[in-house]
């Protein structure tokens, strides 16, 4: 197996760069297309890939993965599966749906790969192939696609939860990076002028900018959002 993509994974500084180095590795193995997936009750579908955005907007707003016996299956599964495998279990009449729409949508064959998360998360890649002999491809390329999706997702995970990432993104000052440190600390606004030696004018303005930078309301929510997105830690 071939080490050099794995680095390269690794070593992507941006989810772009991860996610055209991941794109590049599968189209290498013969993958047609793909999609990663993350699937949580508390919130809402993360998937990205090459699938098609109309295929992939059909899917969430039709409830597929509650359907989808290939998710199903990646909750309980620690190997690699094909899609026929997943298409002989038991069908409803509203899979039988979902594997027609599917296929008119040129994913009929290929295979999905599980991916360990949290209990409360189901994680995994699916990618359709061109060549119809699904187990002989799983075959020879098993090995290297589970360890080339796991470094993949934990790489994600790594690049979407980093702090430096996310004051990039919301364009955070260091002044207001000091003043939501500090309100997350459960300082007054007086408290803080005084901490940074700036007036509490300069303080209020500071806020302000944070509440606009995040899209929120209020200083508790600025306190739920800086946390939450890893730029404070409690």
């Amino acid at each position: 197996m071939e080490l050099d993509c794995i680095y390269r994974l690794i070593n992507t500084t941006s989810e772009e760069e991860l996610s055209e180095t991941f794109t590049l590795k599968l189209k290498e193995i013969g993958v047609h297309s793909y999609a990663y997936f993350h699937f949580n009750s508390n919130r809402a579908p993360d998937i990205i890939g090459t699938y098609s955005e109309e295929w992939v907007e059909q899917y969430v707003s039709c409830g597929y993965e509650k359907v989808d016996q290939t998710v199903s299956l990646c909750s309980i599964s620690t190997s690699p599966f094909t899609w026929s495998f997943a298409k002989n279990l038991s069908l409803s009449q509203k899979q039988r749906q979902f594997w027609h729409d599917a296929k008119d949508n040129k994913l009929d064959a290929g295979f999905s790969v599980p991916i360990n998360s949290s209990s409360q998360s189901v994680v995994g890649l699916g990618c359709s192939i061109v060549d119809a002999d699904e187990a002989k491809w799983l075959s020879k390329y098993k090995k290297e696609i589970v360890i080339n999706s796991n470094v993949f997702h934990s790489k994600r995970n790594d690049i979407t939860n980093s702090p430096e990432l996310s004051i990039r993104q919301f364009k955070i000052t260091s002044r207001e990076l000091e003043c939501g440190k500090w309100l997350c600390a459960g300082l007054t606004l007086d408290q803080m002028a005084n901490k940074l030696s700036i007036s509490e004018r300069t303080v209020r303005f500071h806020i302000e900018n944070l509440k606009q930078k995040l899209n929120v309301e209020n200083r508790e929510q600025i306190i739920v959002k800086l946390i939450s997105k890893n730029i404070v830690v409690p």
